[in-house]
């Protein structure tokens, strides 16, 4: 059903997602929601999904501009598939999961250190391309200190995103390993 969403227009999507899922009553409901930056149609604006960003071409902005705040999806029941047979023939969650066994036990993170060894690694603004510190940031350093678990999207078997807890300092406390992306734009720029 469509229900209005004046009440939740300005709100980020923390706020969004708490209210929803307290209103629903389905804490394990699938929540897609823009913030104030769609709103504003900031053309590099998200959608978050599940805490997840889908953050490429301006997508908040677009489904913002559609006077769309949020979809809540809580599913029931069994996935019926036209042909289920072929579908097990074709998807074999091992070998998806064998194929991507780093994006597995590290997450996004991962590609940090291959794309500093191909030279690619933004740093200062690609002043230049190979950052000296990497180590410090990669995903293998996060892994030992940080990853507490890791949680997959729906029926995903690669399950690429990594909790993790800051266990000392101004930091301290539960989140989310960051992905490649944040890395260099925060690490090395």
């Amino acid at each position: 059903k469509v229900e209005d969403a004046t009440k939740l227009w300005g709100k980020t999507t923390g706020e969004v997602y708490k209210i929803l899922k307290e209103k629903t009553g389905y804490s394990q409901a699938g929540i897609m929601c823009v913030g104030p930056a769609a709103e504003g149609k900031v053309a590099f604006s998200c959608i978050k999904v599940d805490g997840r960003t889908f953050g490429r071409g301006g997508a908040g902005a677009v489904m913002a501009s559609k006077n769309l705040k949020a979809i809540v999806v809580k599913g029931q029941g069994r996935l019926n598939y036209a042909n289920l047979a072929e579908l097990k023939k074709r998807i074999k969650p091992r070998e998806v999961r064998k194929a991507c066994q780093d994006l597995a036990d590290y997450g996004r993170a991962i590609y940090t250190e291959s794309i500093n060894e191909l030279g690619c690694y933004p740093v200062r603004n690609f002043q230049t391309a190979v950052f000296s510190e990497v180590d410090k940031v990669n995903a293998r350093f996060m892994k030992e200190n940080f990853f507490v678990k890791s949680q997959a999207c729906f029926k995903c078997p690669v399950a690429c995103l990594k909790v993790c807890r800051v266990k000392t300092g101004r930091f301290e406390g539960w989140t989310v390993a960051p992905e490649y992306e944040t890395i260099w734009a925060l690490g090395a720029q």
